[in-house]
């Protein structure tokens, strides 16, 4: 098989552009084009849900290093890609798997590659690697799929998520902070949601967990969808609703603090986000709180707003160390119109835009 044609068999989530298979991510409100890869999709591995599992008959790919290197750094001189994400199914050790990873990347820059590079790195890698991963990297991590240990063991039956993930997790963290201004963008890791019977209260649980004691820049959450001659195959594909919710929920975690109990309003009976803002649910669920008189609100008080963020709430106690707010109207002037949509949720000295009651329950 040529290289191009191997390229789009082990590419992952591509959208076809003239033969090459590029991934268009979204960073920082533009959309930045990547090469998202495998470097190999023979696996020693037998995951439930995987397409690339050992048992499975599917057409086997790999790359050599120097030949994946050389592809890349063609595309990013063309201006085709300004990123590339490595990856790869687990071929024999996990420690050889890697090897061909890192070795690829450490060819592309040599080439002179200054782009972005995310590295995934394998479940059970030494620490060595893990080292060499932080000096090439600019985001590096590894899956951890599933929350709970129990449902963990059926989905990925190869893997002990104490030793072979978190610890690796944990070393990550520990060589970025050994060494200042590598992996600029940060460690992240992803859960494949609705493969065993998780609930969301789990996976938020352990997402508080990743970024509070790991501070992972990002936890990624891939909705599950059955495939073809795997034990999965009849299983019901995860809604799109649900990771939406989730990834909302991860974002107020890790950009506005919110703690794992802040979330217990917005779940159901059963542990699952209702299809709802977090934020709105938890005005829903505690009117008493709202509404947050902007003269006298904390900084989390503020944040609990829906439609406030950190740099409108910096910004109000910035102001309030200047003046007060007069009134909802004066605030609107210091603040800007687009605070408005808070409205229902905020006050000055008692008074209020809407009455609360009829965005809780609207008529």
């Amino acid at each position: 098989m040529g290289r191009w044609s191997r390229l789009n068999l082990l590419s992952l989530g591509a959208n076809y552009d003239r033969c090459v298979p590029i991934y268009h991510s979204v960073a920082q409100g533009r959309t930045v084009p990547l090469l998202k890869t495998l470097v190999s999709n023979y696996c020693t591995n037998n995951c439930t849900y995987c397409a690339f599992r050992c048992e499975r008959q599917t057409h086997r790919e790999r790359f050599n290093p120097p030949e994946l290197a050389d592809i890349a750094f063609k595309l990013w001189e063309q201006g085709k890609i300004e990123g590339v994400f490595l990856s790869s199914s687990v071929e024999g050790d996990p420690d050889d798997a890697m090897r061909r990873e890192l070795g690829a990347a450490e060819l592309l820059r040599e080439h002179g590659y200054t782009g972005y590079l995310h590295l995934r790195l394998m479940p059970g890698s030494s620490r060595d690697l893990v080292r060499r991963a932080t000096g090439l990297g600019d985001r590096i991590g590894l899956n951890i799929e599933n929350p709970e240990k129990t449902a963990l063991a059926e989905i990925r039956p190869d893997i002990d998520p104490k030793i072979d993930i978190w610890r690796r997790l944990r070393w990550c963290r520990e060589e970025a902070d050994r060494r200042p201004g590598l992996v600029s963008a940060g460690l992240d890791t992803q859960f494949i949601v609705g493969a065993s019977d998780e609930t969301d209260n789990q996976i938020l649980e352990t997402t508080h967990r990743l970024v509070t004691e790991l501070r992972l820049q990002r936890v990624y959450y891939s909705g599950f969808r059955p495939i073809k001659q795997t034990p999965l195959e009849n299983r019901a594909p995860c809604p799109e609703s649900r990771v939406y919710r989730l990834y909302q929920a991860s974002f107020l975690m890790r950009d506005y603090n919110f703690e794992f109990k802040d979330f217990q309003p917005a779940l159901d009976e059963k542990g699952f986000l209702r299809d709802l803002d977090p934020k709105l649910a938890l005005v829903q669920t505690n009117p008493e709180i709202f509404p947050v008189d902007l003269n006298s609100a904390t900084f989390k008080e503020l944040l609990l707003v829906p439609g406030i963020g950190p740099k409108t709430a910096r910004r109000i106690l910035t102001i309030r160390h200047q003046t007060s707010f007069e009134s909802l109207s004066d605030a609107w002037k210091k603040l800007g119109t687009r605070v408005k949509s808070a409205a229902p949720y905020l006050s000055v000295g008692g008074e209020r835009q809407t009455r609360l009651n009829d965005f809780i329950h609207p008529k």
